[in-house]
Formats: C-alpha cells, structure tokens, sequence
C-alpha cells in the first residue's frame, strides 16, 4: 500500500532538498532534525509519522495506531511523484500485534490515537536545563467511542551518544481529559529473549515519590535481539507509572505525567555499557 509524507514542520535545510530532488533521489537528514507527518492510503486511516535525526535514523509511526513500527537507518525519504516514500534500511522492525490498538482504559474499550501535529522545538536538555537543541516530535489525541478525547501524548525522541554501539530516547508528555482514569500504552516491545534484568529503586518508599527529578525509579531490562546484538532499556517511573513486560500504564488525575523509556543497541556487552543509556534519561 502506498505511503506517502505530507510535510507540516519541517527544517528549512530539508524543505530546500525536497524541492530540489527528483523522483527517486534520496534525501538525507543533516544538520537539523525533522518531523513529517505520515499519510496511508484508505478513508479513515488516519496519519502516521516520519522522525529524522542527524546521523540518519529514522523513526516510522504506523498510521493505522500510531505505535513506533521501524526505527530506520540510512537516507531519510525519496520522491515519488508528489509522495515521499521512507528509504533507511530497517534495523529495527517492532511487532505489528495484528493491530492492536496504542492505547486503552483499564476495563473499556480500546481508545482511538489521532495525530493533531509533528513539530521540532527547541527544548532544554535533560541533562544541562540552561542549553536548548532542536527536538523533533509528534502530538497525538487519544479518543474514546463516544468521541472524547481521554488524554492527549506529546511524543518526542532524541539521540543517545556512546562509543559503543547506538541509542535513543522517547520522552512522554502525558496530558489528562475531562475524567480521570489509567491508560494502558503499548510502548513497551522488547525484542528477543529476555536475558539478564533487574530494577534499581532509589527514591523515597514511604512517601511513595518516584519521580526522577526526586532522585526516582529506574526499570532496566537486558533482551538479545540478534546474534551478538542486544538491546538494553531504561524506564523511568515517576509516580503514576508503572510497567509490565509490554505495556506502560499511567494514571491520570489532574496533573500531566513525563516519563521516558531509554533504548540502547550495542555488538559487545561489558560492565562499563549501561552507564550511557542511565546517563541520558530526563533527571
């Protein structure tokens, strides 16, 4: 089925370059990220999402669900005509769950994402607040049968730097509807078997305060994806969120709730490789 990249926000360096290229000729992001909104064929589909990071990866939404489907590597896009067609190598492909729904309420119906935006701002670093870099991401409303929307998720992603493999940041901006109530996220996929796991807990039990910025809650997780390949991620677990082996559940009063889930890829695994992948989740 035809895909296609409708642009909403877009750096000015790759808006010239898609201008400029010709049918079939690949496009790369350079000096600035960028964020495209994604369109699949079909009445009431809906819109996806392209997010390019200088460096060339890649991140695919699928836009039947919303859910991260591909990380890519390689050049950003291509023309196809009028259409631009995601060309990166695919060097992680998610589990399509026969398209089971991003989200749902505990006990309800599964809920509806709908993209309302892609955007690249200028947000503060998680680990210097007084320096800003360009950040690409997505806004996306979360609806229920009755057509209310229950809660609304800015999405944003960044990269990791380390010397021994790759990795990158999703960060969550969780804002409540009109009722409070958990939300159950399908955003945790681990690929390949689990190997060896553990939690470290270093905020306050008695005043059940999880949030990082207090010193918080971090999940980690070891699977091996592929010979000689593994995947390591990081939770943080503010309060309100908690985990299982494939969901995020958050619970939804009053107030927005942040969190970020950590991914790092690496060939060799030592004592000495967490430390990157801790290192770059919000604090």
């Amino acid at each position: 089925m035809q895909r296609s990249l409708r642009p909403l926000l877009l750096a000015l360096p790759l808006f010239a370059a898609l201008a400029c290229a010709s049918s079939g000729e690949p496009i790369a992001v350079e000096s600035r990220p960028v964020a495209v909104a994604l369109r699949l064929g079909g009445a009431g589909v809906g819109e996806g999402a392209l997010i390019g990071l200088p460096g060339g990866r890649s991140f695919e939404y699928d836009p039947a669900t919303l859910r991260l489907l591909r990380v890519r590597e390689g050049d950003f896009a291509r023309r196809e005509g009028e259409s631009l067609v995601p060309t990166g190598d695919v060097v992680q492909e998610r589990e399509a769950a026969g398209g089971e729904p991003l989200a749902r309420i505990t006990g309800s119906p599964p809920l509806v994402a709908r993209l309302e935006g892609v955007w690249v701002r200028d947000l503060a670093s998680p680990v210097d607040s007084t320096r800003r870099r360009p950040t690409p991401g997505l806004t996306y409303a979360l609806v229920d049968p009755e057509g209310v929307v229950r809660a609304r998720i800015e999405e944003s992603v960044r990269a990791i730097e380390m010397e021994d493999g790759w990795g990158f940041v999703r960060s969550f901006l969780v804002k409540p509807g009109p009722y409070p109530c958990e939300l159950a996220l399908d955003l945790v996929q681990p690929i390949g078997g689990l190997g060896p796991s553990g939690v470290v807990t270093t905020g306050n039990a008695r005043r059940q305060d999880w949030s990082l910025e207090s010193g918080g809650r971090a999940v980690q997780a070891v699977h091996r994806s592929k010979p000689t390949v593994y995947q390591r991620l990081t939770k943080s677990q503010p309060r309100g969120v908690r985990y299982d082996a494939r969901r995020a559940y958050v619970d939804l009063d009053r107030s927005p709730i942040r969190f970020e889930i950590a991914e790092q890829y690496v060939t060799e695994w030592s004592d000495d490789t967490p430390r990157a992948l801790d290192a770059a989740l919000r604090r």
